[in-house]
This record gives structure tokens, sequence and C-alpha cells, in this order.
């Protein structure tokens, strides 16, 4: 992963935290939003509750960064989001589920991928493992809300997959995020296959 930019971040939470009502209310799990490009280029990703939480949690990593006003910003984005999702408990819960559904389809089969062709593999890990942070992610706002999830066993199937290939190592992104991903919990950014 090239040097984190937090405006990047930003610049993605103030386009999805405003949206999010509208997301909820809607059928679309992954909801189009954007500005004309992103600080340093790119489109914006789609809204999901997977893609909010990454920025979230990367933008938490660099709070000596962010400018008085940024980290004004930011607070209040965090506040609409969770004033949004205590109004809409039960649909932001099932919107996580189906996330959480789609994240481990997508991430199931890059570790299929793996097994058939796994220099590909270690060549797309530190862009694909994002879909393993999301899925932790999701799990761990999940819990919040609902006992237990039906998807539990299949992300421990694809953990125990990806440990067969896994070989620990350096953190894979950028160092300056590490204090928000530590490696109790996202084992699998530190190292490679």
């Amino acid at each position: 992963m090239p040097d984190y930019d937090p405006d990047r971040d930003l610049a993605i939470v103030s386009s999805m935290v405003p949206e999010l009502e509208r997301y909820l209310l809607s059928d679309e799990l992954y909801w189009p939003i954007g500005g004309p490009s992103l600080p340093g280029g790119g489109e914006y990703p789609r809204l999901t509750f997977g893609g909010l939480f990454l920025a979230l949690n990367r933008l938490g990593a660099v709070p000596a960064n962010l400018s008085p006003e940024q980290s004004a910003s930011l607070a209040r984005f965090k506040e609409l989001l969770e004033t949004t999702r205590s109004k809409w408990v039960a649909v932001a819960d099932r919107k996580l589920a189906r996330e959480i559904k789609s994240r481990l389809d997508l991430w199931s089969a890059y570790l299929q991928e793996c097994s058939e062709n796994r220099a590909s593999c270690a060549d797309h890990y530190p862009q694909q493992i994002q879909y393993q942070v999301m899925l932790e992610l999701l799990f761990s706002e999940l819990s919040r809300i609902s006992p237990a999830s039906p998807y539990l066993n299949q992300l421990a199937m694809a953990d125990r997959r990806l440990r067969a290939y896994f070989s620990k190592g350096e953190f894979v992104w950028d160092p300056a995020l590490q204090a928000s991903f530590p490696p109790d919990t996202f084992w699998f950014l530190y190292g490679s296959i």
C-alpha cells in the first residue's frame, strides 16, 4: 500500500456518512457516492459499512496528522453515523449481515484463486486483504447488535485456509496505520502469502 493519505479517507467519510440513511432505506448493498475525484485521484468507492469502518479505522491511526478542523469534522461525522445507526438499528443490522455475506464470498473466491495460482495471489495480497479487514470490522459491529452470526463458521474456514499459505512478517500497509490494526486481531496484516 502506498503512503497513507488521511485526506482521502476524510473525503470518503464525508461523502458516505450523509448518505447513510438513504443507503439503509434502499435495497442497494453498494451505494454510489462521490464527487469529482478523490484527493490524489481515483473514484470514490461505493458506500458500504465495511468501506466506512475501514476509512474510520485508518483515520483513527493518525489523529496527530489531522488539523483541528479535520478532527472536528470527523467527530461530527462519527456522531451522525451513530445517530443514524441508532435510529435504524434493525435495518443497519440486516445491511451489515448482507455485507458480511458478500465480503465472505469475495474473500473466499480470492483464497480459492490462491490455491490455484499462489504467485498471482501473493502479488495482490496487500490490496485483497482489505476484504478480511472489513470482515473483522463488520463482525465486531454486528456483535454489538446481534448475539451471533451464521457466517462465523465460514469466516473460521477462510482463516484456516489463509493460515495454510500465510507467513508472518512486516505490516503490509503503511506503518502509520498499525495503531488501528493490532496484530492480535488483525494478524493477517502482519505477513504475506
